[in-house]
């Protein structure tokens, strides 16, 4: 039940945030006459990263239940800790901090403004991530693959987001270029490490690429896309999903209308 699920994290997060407005007070000199103890920087990163985390799960779960004014503000109080705690990877030119807990609360936000149909908002919004994980992507090079591979996930899913929002907007040039970079980078580095979420985001993006070349009456290259993605897609979910059953809908109208 997400109501029980989100009212459980909401208490979690107050306790998270009084602990925040303790350490503000602390900063302001508020509590002189107490016997309250200094917060060092570590455990003020702590507090502010911890409420921002929880924010965000409170958003995925309003995400998921349906309400999507509630999940952007959580988002974007997400933002709003998460930069506080992590301001240490911020330079003085930059307006977000380069680290991938902000990454994964931009790519939210913009599914959500996605979603509502602002696609120039939701573009913005995907482009920093992209910058984000492009730019810790670089330095994990010098990291272990494990990190690397994890980073390459995520310039992989934001680029097929983005190809998504070219698409909506007429962009198709545009969209097939960055599809075609988000099913190379899905290829490079979700192939590499075989999990089944990974597996499933190489689909995802097949199946993205499906649909458009089906929208632009490409039937021949939807097929050959959308049978990848079914193959993918069975060997993680097996014959009967609802979304295999999807993928095989739409590989059928292909192939009716390219015979």
């Amino acid at each position: 039940d997400f109501g029980d699920a989100i009212s459980i994290l909401e208490y979690i997060k107050h306790v998270h945030y009084q602990k925040v407005q303790q350490q503000l007070h602390c900063d302001h000199n508020e509590l002189r006459n107490t016997n309250f103890r200094p917060f060092d920087l570590e455990e003020k990163r702590e507090s502010f990263l911890l409420t921002g985390t929880t924010l965000h799960t409170i958003g995925v779960l309003h995400l998921l239940s349906g309400e999507l004014t509630k999940a952007y503000e959580c988002f974007l109080s997400a933002l709003n800790m998460k930069q506080q705690a992590l301001s240490s990877f911020r330079s003085i030119d930059d307006d977000v901090a380069y680290h991938e807990e902000i990454a994964v609360s931009l790519v939210e936000a913009g599914i959500i403004l996605y979603a509502e149909e602002k696609f120039e908002d939701s573009l913005k919004l995907f482009l920093k991530a992209l910058e984000i994980y492009t730019k810790i992507c670089d330095y994990s090079e010098v990291q272990n693959d494990s990190r690397r591979h994890k980073h390459g996930n995520g310039i992989a899913i934001v680029n097929n987001n983005i190809a998504c929002v070219h698409f909506q907007m007429g962009n198709s040039i545009a969209a097939f270029a960055t599809f075609e970079e988000a099913t190379r980078q899905t290829k490079k580095h979700m192939l590499a490490t075989k999990g089944n979420m990974d597996l499933l985001h190489v689909a995802t993006t097949l199946c993205n690429v499906g649909y458009a070349k089906l929208q632009c009456k490409d039937y021949e290259n939807a097929i050959t896309v959308l049978e990848e993605a079914l193959l993918v897609q069975q060997s993680v979910l097996g014959d009967d999903h609802i979304v295999v059953m999807k993928t095989r809908g739409n590989l059928e109208f292909a192939n009716a209308f390219h015979a």
